[in-house]
């Protein structure tokens, strides 16, 4: 798990999980994904990023971080900043990275399989394939996802997906938005709703939800 080289390289990408067997949620699943698009992967445990072990200058050498729910909410400001293309999955943590304010998040109900497509026009859903309205998103009906209220975001933020009209579960910021905490946005980021309890093989995501983050990636990219 710790580094895999594609054949057909487009870029290198660190993941940062809770461990580095990629036990925990999605985190095999979103590994394997990582490199059947071309990427480089360098598995990176959450302790390694509060230890130090994992710095910005490390961060900044890579063309993206893909950063699970399975770590700690606080876990990567040690990295705080980073000028390098970000996949973000941990809602609780947004505040902590400076991209949102704090409070007003939390789980949502179980989404029964489903999320609500907001933004279509935007270039990933539109490179996904995907439409406006309810989009199948688990097969199975019990997982939940992380959220921010809509009336929270930061001016500027995009919103892509959500659940019952208000609980925002997927937003993207271009470079140079200006975060919550009143500095530039370093680099793109992208949010994406995967629970990082458990442990779920691939199977569990939709096909349409796989294209939802294929298209969150390369536009990261």
């Amino acid at each position: 798990w710790l580094v895999a080289s594609p054949d057909d390289f487009i870029g290198s990408a660190a993941l940062i999980a809770s461990n580095d067997t990629l036990s925990a949620g999605f985190d095999g699943a979103l590994y394997d994904r990582l490199v059947s698009l071309g990427f480089d992967v360098q598995v990176v445990t959450a302790t390694a990023v509060k230890d130090g072990a994992f710095t910005i200058a490390d961060a900044e050498s890579k063309d993206l971080l893909v950063v699970s729910e399975s770590i700690g909410s606080g876990d990567i400001v040690n990295i705080k900043g980073a000028a390098v293309n970000i996949v973000h999955m941990e809602a609780f943590g947004w505040d902590k990275m400076g991209w949102q304010p704090g409070g007003n998040r939390g789980w949502t109900p179980e989404l029964l399989g489903e999320i609500d497509i907001t933004n279509a026009r935007h270039s990933i859903l539109s490179s996904a394939g995907l439409s406006a309205g309810s989009l199948g998103w688990f097969t199975v009906d019990s997982l939940e996802a992380t959220y921010i209220k809509k009336y929270n975001l930061t001016p500027g933020s995009i919103v892509l997906a959500e659940k019952n009209d208000s609980l925002v579960i997927s937003w993207a910021m271009e470079k140079g938005t200006m975060q919550a905490d009143g500095n530039p946005a370093p680099a793109r980021i992208v949010t994406f709703p995967l629970p990082g309890y458990g442990s779920y093989p691939a199977s569990v995501l939709t096909d349409e939800g796989w294209a939802f983050f294929d298209a969150a990636v390369l536009w990261s990219t």
